[in-house]
């Protein structure tokens, strides 16, 4: 699934009218009344996002019941047509799994109550709940494979040795890969989502952090991310040598061909397509949230704590010593060790498979049986 459209998280009139063209009249004037407004700081019940999201749900269930013959409307004769819809989608291989049916039920749960506040919709949350009961049985299929962080790190550092070999000068072959290596090693570090990644400004970084206003965070407030001296290192090099090439008119830290600012889109195919030549499945921005955690999981149990502090969550089960600012700061100083140890266990067992193989090959055997047969014996004298 691609990111959003950026347009789409905007707040405007022609935005909302869009949402909400084949609904009723109704429901169509209830829309605009709550989200039809072209002002973005007037305060609304929803993020622009989620109502996008909902209304797009609520839209193909409206498609899905009016092909049926039923009435466009909540029901639940049409909420099992849209499953068993869903359903088949899913067999085709679209990714209608058990939990994305289950948010869309959720999302039907939620535009009702927004439409028809004096609708009695008691079933359709009962269909929710048992919605979300069999989809936290079933398994998430990115689980199947999950890349390891050191490995994945390592492939964001050979994409950018690999742009330094060929330099700037190289034009987008070397700046392409030196962008998306660095937003690699960047992500596993501070794993942010990817409208935060993305939102990146070369003034938002002050002694090795770098600072998230509330605005491009989910949960509404700062963030800050400390970065390794690699990481941090590669960035300024990534700054001063390879984004100035285009001499960009703008201060966004990610840039796309050309040196325009990358869109959350271009961020993501990028690394959809390394990951999936390197590791055969395909990592996205997200998904690094998944293997930071998993890795300390793995490879740092007795760190599990900073988990829900590394994703952003809140949890009474944290150490009490972590707190806000701090917590955030020290735990991705943790994690940057956590994963410099890593990488450096894979590159010694690299380096340990490479001699063995050396070693073992025809050529070295050949050597060695030269070595062994031209070797001087001592002499009787010398015994």
């Amino acid at each position: 699934m691609i990111p959003m459209v950026s347009c789409n998280r905007v707040w405007s009139r022609a935005n909302a009218e869009s949402d909400c063209r084949t609904w009723k009249d109704t429901e169509r004037a209830r829309w605009l009344e709550l989200f039809g407004s072209d002002d973005p700081e007037l305060p609304r019940r929803w993020a622009r996002e989620t109502a996008y999201q909902n209304a797009g749900v609520y839209t193909r269930y409206l498609a899905c019941v009016r092909e049926q013959g039923l009435e466009p409307r909540l029901s639940a004769d049409g909420l099992r047509l849209f499953i068993r819809k869903c359903e088949a989608a899913g067999a085709e291989g679209e990714g209608c799994v058990p939990r994305t049916i289950a948010g869309y039920i959720g999302a039907l749960y939620k535009i009702g109550r927004l439409l028809s506040p004096e609708a009695d919709l008691a079933w359709l949350m009962k269909s929710y709940l048992r919605a979300e009961a069999v989809a936290k049985r079933t398994p998430k299929l990115r689980n199947t494979r999950i890349v390891d962080a050191g490995e994945l790190y390592l492939l964001g550092k050979r994409l950018v040795e690999e742009a330094r070999r060929l330099g700037p000068g190289a034009g987008w072959a070397a700046i392409g890969r030196y962008r998306t290596g660095l937003f690699i090693c960047f992500g596993l570090i501070g794993p942010e989502r990817l409208r935060a990644l993305q939102s990146l400004k070369l003034s938002d970084f002050a002694d090795g952090c770098a600072f998230y206003g509330p605005e491009d965070i989910k949960v509404k407030r700062e963030s800050v991310r400390a970065m390794t001296e690699e990481v941090e290192a590669m960035l300024w090099e990534w700054i001063a040598d390879f984004r100035s090439i285009y001499e960009p008119h703008h201060d966004a830290v990610w840039i796309a061909r050309g040196g325009a600012p990358a869109v959350p889109a271009t961020l993501y195919i990028a690394m959809r397509q390394v990951t999936e030549a390197e590791f055969g499945v395909p990592v996205t921005p997200h998904i690094l949230r998944n293997i930071a955690a998993t890795f300390i999981k793995r490879h740092a149990p007795e760190k599990a704590a900073i988990i829900p502090i590394i994703l952003g969550h809140s949890s009474d089960a944290v150490t009490p010593e972590y707190t806000q600012t701090a917590e955030s700061i020290e735990a991705a100083r943790i994690v940057g060790a956590i994963i410099d140890a890593r990488r450096e266990s894979l590159e010694r067992e690299v380096r340990a498979v490479t001699r063995r193989e050396i070693a073992l090959s025809p050529r070295a055997r050949r050597r060695r049986r030269y070595r062994n047969a031209n070797r001087r014996r001592p002499t009787d004298a010398e015994l």
